[in-house]
């Protein structure tokens, strides 16, 4: 049932980010990061991204960098600073700033900095359970 739920997860985490991608509408402005520590060191020079959804609402975030083509955050020293961005109705996205837990936030470590077709899996998903952001912002340890 545990490996059951990984696979469904990162399904989740690529069909998530797929989205987000897809739109690409987001918008400017200020907004939350999330800081992972602690990933192993073989994992350094590859690339991370999140998924989650909030709470309250049920609010989706996705943790990358907005660009065209969109790429993931570089793990560097065991880290990595993510970008989190909120999405919107219609898939557009903007800067996220709100304080909520997070039930479920995935973790994806990928080997490819930009993403191509949104479909790829990672080398090596993470999953934390109530992950708490202040203003857009939040962190873990590996």
């Amino acid at each position: 049932m545990k490996h059951l739920k990984k696979i469904i997860g990162i399904a989740a985490l690529a069909a998530v980010i797929t989205f987000a991608f897809a739109a690409c509408g987001g918008s400017g402005g200020s907004g939350g990061t999330f800081t992972i520590t602690g990933i192993p060191a073989q994992h350094n020079g590859k690339y991370a991204a999140i998924a989650a959804a909030t709470a309250k609402n049920g609010d989706t975030l996705v943790g990358y960098y907005l660009e065209t083509p969109p790429r993931r955050a570089k793990i560097s020293n065991g880290s990595a600073t993510i970008p989190v961005w909120l999405v919107l109705d219609g898939g557009k996205t903007q800067k996220y700033s709100g304080t909520d837990t997070v039930t479920m936030l995935l973790v994806g470590i990928y080997n490819e900095e930009k993403v191509t077709t949104g479909f790829e899996l990672p080398v090596q998903p993470r999953t934390f359970s109530n992950v708490n952001f202040v203003k857009g912002s939040a962190a873990a340890n590996w």
